[in-house]
């Protein structure tokens, strides 16, 4: 059974879960220079665009949150633990408003109620969210947003922004907010997978370095016949063997595939059964005990966090890297604990040529924090 569902729906329809947000991801990343990046595609449906973001999709769950304020009745909203990535899609949203705007998202089957709720620090039900910069806060509420400098009927024609315009973009947030099951949310296009991202990448790379060898051959004078001192320009074949650089990322998955997948065993003499899903980065497990009780489970790669999450909710997660650099043992962590020390470890019997995997291919091993999935 899948652990959640891609779908599209409007941004400005999902709430936070966190009263305050940090200008940067964790990996250092602005959230200015992710919004830059969000680029606007044909949309479908209902929808005049879809969003592309340079982020992973947000997950999504249904959920009631009490309003101290009663500005909101208690009932159930769309809310998302990736606060830093839905205010760069809001953000990307209002700046095209009355234009009606989707973004893919994961929506989730099933979650740990009482785990968002202990995470949830929102006061206002996740209508709007802080900013702390280092000298100053600021503040986001994209109501408040689109409806600046357009209060009055004159000024919204003024920009040619009929009352049409404005009132269709209203009862799209107002219709996504309102559907309350998976069903009800449009399906997102197929999107193209990670490893079809990571070949062109490669790709893009490759074409770049022909032409910055074209251009060389060219400025000096030489030509694809050669020349006669015996110095010829770089063809495509020699550019493909000597200047390509290795795709670190598809490197990395491969490596971190060949150490995990096979046979684990626990403290308890129970066994694991790993082997690759059909989904990329996405692994079944297969837990025998003692007694012979087997029990199918689902774990997962995270390139974000550079973790493998087993479960959907990261009750337990690992580090890749860990993973990758000391072959054999598999340390998982508990995800609701700030303990840095592992929880269980599994461990696999391996050959001893397997005990470089990390080391090969020119991999860098990056270092990995987790940001169990909430970017906290």
């Amino acid at each position: 059974m899948p652990i959640y569902e891609e779908k599209l729906i409007c941004p400005l329809a999902v709430r936070f879960t966190q009263d305050h947000i940090r200008p940067q991801f964790r990996d250092g990343r602005e959230l200015e220079e992710s919004f830059n990046q969000i680029e606007a595609k044909p949309g479908k449906g209902g929808y005049d665009f879809i969003l592309e973001a340079p982020f992973p999709a947000i997950e999504i769950i249904r959920w009631c949150q009490s309003d101290t304020d009663a500005e909101d009745a208690d009932v159930q909203h769309w809310f998302t633990l990736d606060n830093r990535r839905l205010y760069c899609l809001q953000r990307k949203a209002a700046s095209m408003w009355p234009k009606k705007c989707a973004a893919r998202v994961e929506v989730l089957y099933a979650t740990s109620y009482n785990s968002i709720k202990r995470k949830d620090t929102s006061l206002s039900v996740g209508r709007d969210v802080s900013i702390k910069c280092s000298d100053h806060n600021e503040h986001w509420d994209w109501r408040a947003v689109v409806n600046r400098g357009l209060e009055t009927r004159l000024r919204r024609v003024l920009q040619g922004i009929s009352e049409k315009d404005m009132a269709e973009a209203e009862e799209l947030v107002s219709s996504d907010d309102g559907k309350a099951s998976i069903e009800k949310l449009e399906d997102a296009p197929e999107a193209p997978s990670m490893l079809s991202h990571h070949l062109q990448d490669s790709s893009d790379q490759l074409s770049a370095l022909v032409k910055q060898a074209d251009g060389a051959s060219t400025a000096t004078g030489l030509s694809d016949a050669g020349s006669t001192g015996g110095s010829s320009p770089r063809s495509v074949e020699n550019v493909e063997d000597e200047s390509v650089p290795c795709d670190d990322a598809s490197a990395w998955y491969a490596a971190l595939h060949k150490t995990l997948k096979g046979t684990w065993t626990g403290s308890k003499g129970e066994t694991y059964d790993v082997t690759e899903a059909k989904e990329w980065a996405t692994w079944k497990c297969v837990r025998q005990d003692a007694q012979g009780s087997r029990k199918m489970f689902t774990i997962w790669y995270d390139a974000q966090s550079d973790c493998i999450s087993w479960g959907i909710d990261w009750s337990y997660y690992a580090k890749a890297a860990e993973v990758v650099e000391q072959p054999g043992s598999l340390r998982w962590y508990d995800g609701k604990s700030n303990k840095r020390q592992s929880r269980f470890v599994w461990h696999q019997s391996l050959p001893k040529s397997s005990a470089s995997t990390g080391c090969q291919n020119g991999i860098a091993i990056k270092t990995a924090r987790f940001r169990r999935k909430t970017e906290f």
